[in-house]
Order: C-alpha cells, then sequence, then structure tokens
C-alpha cells in the first residue's frame, strides 16, 4: 500500500477526532546523627562517651618508642628472689611493676637513668574493656581536664589504668589510634552496597560521577597521631572494576558553598542517576503503528498551550546546575495551540507531557497546558495503563500528527496549484518603516510561478493608507522584471516607494503577467492570489528546529 493511500484510508477514522517529579538524598552519614558532634571536635574531652563501656584496642604506636601511660591498678609483684615465708620485703625479694606489662630501660647519652615503660609490642592487637573513667580538674577555654580510664584485657582480665593528661593526645606525646571495636560492629556497614557521588555547590541539584562500591571493612577510630584528636570512619571498598581503596565517611554536613563527595546506600542510588539523567524524545514516526491493544475506546488526546505569549519546549531534557531542567534543542509553541499528547511523565519532580505537533514530538511542562475534561478523562485511563500501552499510545499520536500534518501539506499544495489559472500567485508583500532616521516607507513582494510557462515582466499596483484608512499619495505601479520560472518564487523591494512614515498598510489596486511566449495574464482580483494564512501554516512545521525520522514507510 502506498503512502497516499494509506493516509486517505486512515484520515478517514481520524477526522473526527482532528477536528473535534529535585529530592534530596540522605548521607550515610546522617544516619548516625548521635555521632556527628563527635566528627567536629578536637578535644578528647569532647570524646570521652565515646569510651565509656566500649571494647577497644590500640594501633599506630611508633615502633621505637615506649609507651608510660599504661598502669596497672594494682602493682604487679616480680620476685628477685625465692618468696621467704615471712616478711618478703621490696628491693630485696621482689619489685613492683607499675606500668603494663613494663620493663626497665636506660635513657640518656650522658647522664644515664632508668625508667619502667611498657613496650609497645604488648599493646598492639590486645582487647581491652573500657569499665570506668574518672575526670580529674574542669575545662576552661585554656585548661584541658585529665582523664584516669579504667581498662580490663578481656583475655587475661588485667585491670589497668590509662593516663590520658592535658596539652597533648598522650602523656608523653606518643601517636596512636584507638580503635572502637564495638561502635565498629554496630555501625553494620560491612558487606553492603554503597554508592559515591559529588554533589555540587551553592545551588546545584545535580550528583555527578555516581560509582557504585561494595564495603569490605569499617574502623571506628579515634586518630591521635597528631596533636588534636580526630574522630573517625574508615571503611575499605571495592568498586566496578575491583579496586580497592580506603575512605573516610564524611560526618559533618557537607558545604553548601562548594563541592563534595557523599556517599548513600542503594536505596538512595535512583535518585543520584536521575539527578544526572538526560531525557531525549523518540522523535521516530512509524507509519504502522498498531492500535488494536489499546484498551480504551480513544484513539487521541488533545491539549493546548496555556501560556500568555507562548511556551518553550524542547525534545530533550536535561538537568541544570540551579535545579531547574533546560529543554534542548528548544522552541516555541504559541499560545491556544493544540496539539496531540501521548503521555505524562515525571522528571525530577515536575510533570512533562510527550506532546506533538506537525509530527514532531517533544517535551512541554504539563503546567502550561490546558486539558477540557475529556482529555483529563482519557489522560487518567492512559497513565492508569501499562507503560507498554502507553508507550504505543505515543506512537501512534506521533503516525496521527503526521498524517493531519501531511493532510494540511496536501490542502496547501492544492491550494497553490489552484493559482494557476489565475496566472499567478503572491505568498507574502507588505510595506516596511525604511529608517527611523528617515521619513520613508517601503514596499516588498514575493511571487509565485504556479504555471508551467516563463514570468517574463509582473505588472503591480498599489495604494498606500494611514492608519485611519486615509489614502497616502497616488496609486502606483511597478514593474518587476523576471524571468520567474515554473514553480519558482521571486521578490522585489521597493524602498521608499512613500517618503513619509505614515504609510500603514497598502492594498494592490492592479496585477497582471506577461510571459515569455508573449502571452499576458489580468488577474482581477488581486487579494483571490495571496497566500492565506492557512497555506502557509500547511507548508511550514510550527517547531522547524525539531528532528524527524519517518520509518516503516514506503514513501
Amino acid at each position: 500500500m502506498n503512502l497516499r493511500n494509506f493516509i486517505l484510508g486512515l484520515f478517514a477514522v481520524i477526522l473526527p477526532l482532528v477536528v473535534y517529579a529535585s529530592s534530596d538524598i540522605l548521607p550515610i552519614g546522617d544516619s548516625f546523627p548521635e555521632l556527628k558532634s563527635y566528627a567536629v571536635t578536637d578535644r578528647m574531652e569532647n570524646l570521652m562517651p565515646l569510651l565509656d563501656g566500649e571494647t577497644i584496642r590500640f594501633s599506630g604506636f611508633k615502633p621505637d618508642r615506649n609507651i608510660t601511660m599504661f598502669e596497672y591498678e594494682v602493682p604487679d609483684t616480680i620476685w628477685i628472689k625465692e618468696r621467704p615465708k615471712k616478711n618478703p620485703k621490696e628491693g630485696k625479694h621482689y619489685t613492683l611493676r607499675h606500668k603494663y606489662r613494663g620493663v626497665t630501660v636506660e635513657e640518656g647519652i650522658y647522664y644515664k637513668s632508668t625508667k619502667e615503660v611498657t613496650p609497645v609490642i604488648e599493646l598492639v592487637g590486645s582487647l581491652f574493656l573500657v569499665t570506668s573513667i574518672d575526670k580529674i580538674g574542669e575545662s576552661g577555654y585554656y585548661t584541658k581536664p585529665s582523664f584516669n580510664v579504667h581498662l580490663t584485657n578481656t583475655a587475661t582480665g588485667e585491670r589497668i589504668i590509662w593516663y590520658i593528661r592535658p596539652g597533648s593526645t598522650s602523656y608523653d606525646n606518643d601517636e596512636y589510634i584507638i580503635h572502637l571495636v564495638g561502635l565498629n560492629e554496630r555501625l553494620g556497614l560491612k558487606g553492603k552496597t554503597l554508592y559515591s557521588a559529588t554533589k555540587g555547590g551553592y545551588g546545584e541539584s545535580k550528583y555527578t560521577n555516581v560509582n557504585k562500591h561494595i564495603c569490605t571493612g569499617t574502623d571506628a577510630v579515634i586518630d591521635c597521631t597528631s596533636y588534636s584528636p580526630k574522630f573517625k570512619i574508615i571503611f575499605t571498598t571495592i568498586d566496578d572494576n575491583n579496586r580497592e581503596k580506603i575512605q573516610i565517611l564524611p560526618l559533618s554536613s557537607p558545604s553548601s558553598y562548594s563541592s563534595s563527595v557523599i556517599w548513600f546506600d542503594e536505596s538512595q542510588a535512583d535518585i543520584a542517576l536521575e539527578s544526572n539523567k538526560i531525557y531525549e524524545i523518540d522523535y521516530t514516526i512509524n507509519l504502522y503503528t498498531p492500535t488494536e491493544n489499546f484498551p480504551f475506546s480513544f484513539k487521541s488526546i488533545l491539549g493546548s498551550v496555556s501560556d500568555s505569549y507562548s511556551t518553550k519546549v524542547g525534545q530533550k531534557i536535561s538537568p541544570s546546575r540551579y535545579g531547574s531542567d533546560e529543554l534542548s534543542p528548544y522552541d516555541y509553541i504559541k499560545d491556544g495551540t493544540v496539539f496531540f499528547i501521548g503521555d505524562r511523565i515525571k522528571v525530577r519532580g515536575t510533570d512533562y507531557y510527550k506532546g506533538v505537533l506537525d509530527g514532531k514530538a517533544f517535551y512541554i511542562p504539563a503546567d502550561k497546558v490546558y486539558l477540557p475534561q475529556e482529555s483529563n478523562l482519557k489522560l487518567d485511563s492512559l497513565m492508569n495503563s501499562s507503560q507498554a500501552v502507553r508507550d504505543e499510545f505515543f506512537e501512534f499520536a506521533k503516525a496521527l500528527s503526521y498524517y493531519t500534518n501531511y493532510q494540511k501539506l496536501e490542502k496547501s499544495l492544492n491550494t497553490i496549484k489552484g493559482f494557476s489559472s489565475k496566472g499567478i500567485s503572491i505568498p507574502n508583500w507588505g510595506v516596511y518603516d525604511m529608517s527611523e532616521y528617515t521619513d520613508g516607507t517601503g514596499i516588498r513582494f514575493t511571487f509565485h510561478n504556479p504555471t508551467n510557462k516563463t514570468i517574463k515582466y509582473v505588472n503591480i499596483g498599489f495604494v498606500g493608507y494611514n492608519a485611519v484608512d486615509d489614502r497616502v499619495g497616488k496609486a502606483m505601479t511597478k514593474k518587476c522584471i523576471g524571468p520567474i520560472e515554473p514553480d519558482e518564487t521571486a521578490s522585489y523591494d521597493f524602498e521608499y516607494a512613500w517618503f513619509t512614515d505614515i504609510v500603514d498598510y497598502a492594498k494592490i489596486s492592479s496585477l497582471s503577467v506577461q510571459y515569455m511566449d508573449g502571452t499576458t495574464k489580468v488577474v482581477s482580483n488581486p487579494s483571490s492570489v495571496v497566500w492565506s494564512d492557512e497555506v502557509h501554516n500547511g507548508l511550514n512545521s510550527r517547531l522547524e528546529k525539531f528532528n524527524s525520522k519517518l520509518i516503516n514507510s514506503d514513501e
């Protein structure tokens, strides 16, 4: 079946019809609000609640450093000699070991002294339960309190006191890391699928660089390797490319003025991916779209532009920097223009219709569209259908719009061909102001040759009128020199036809044509050969900037 017969057959069916969603992401850090205050402090006294009742372990000591800040609650007795039956004496029979698993070391280069210390090896790997914390002294702007933290070795039952003194992170400026074993287990992040993304700065609504990771381990720590202690949640991830990386979980709120990396769980991934998604309309037209699968009787939904002047529409919806989506490439549709609606979608909180006009598909904001009650009811039925039905309906809307536009085009072409009996037609003509600096009005004409003969001359007469319909000057006649070949157009511009600015419009008073074969044609009613708006609309798409592609056609 050829295209013309197919259109004519279907158009008989459709003619009566023609006549007639930036939510935001909750970062993982926000899942632990009780930890946020610890992430922004640099004072050990503010971190002590993290230790109370916690199981901890230590690491990060320098290997050559001997530790002096751990002592037994009850000193350990080291026997020098065999224990006597009565009255053993300190220094003679035994010594007291005050430091946790302490040893005596010699210090100094010129002046030697001995000192009891705890070897680093004795601390690494052991687990301790914090049984109680004693605060010593008061805090102020210039002062920091001391703490005696009572620990129990969970494996041996040894009871010790950990001395935390003001002025540094430890008694003698040792560097170390406190691992909060119990808190780490309570986080529950290990084995979970996590996502990272970059959130833009002030006003940004997009999440970029969205990446998927598997959390292979976590470590909640108080890092005392610098002058000020810092609470951190460190976790290890593997991405889709099997690359392992150590990350620090942001617990404080990111700055709204600069971009930052945020972490979130799998339930938030769609928000991040959606925020950066580009929607492109399918502008292909399948002329043989079936309709028998529609669960409703109607075949079209009509809407109209409802705006003061015109509405911006586009074939692509892209996320912008500041929240409102951008339409591109874009064009404008005048207020009151009727078009076909094929579907409705929500993009980042905003509803859009998939519209079709002159066979061109586009997105249009739903709040810029007026739907009569009948169309609203049809749209409700469409939106309650499956996505497969909605997609098919949109395909049919594109075909339907193409058919109606084809009919308008054919009607306009037939009208233009009908001018052949008149010998000539005028697509456009009118007066215009020559310049804001001079007094003068010009006039221009565009002629179309609808005959199979070549036009040699066009003689046209016209009269100018002012805004109150009074004649300005005398009637004028101009000779327009061809040639104008069959089915071709030619334009003629007559500058300063009137040496005044008061000409508001003109009327064509006479029109005659002389052809190259010597014959002539006089048009008795010149206004009858001027193209109407309907003819122009049938020839020109109102969305010239948009793409359209015909598929499955034998045309």
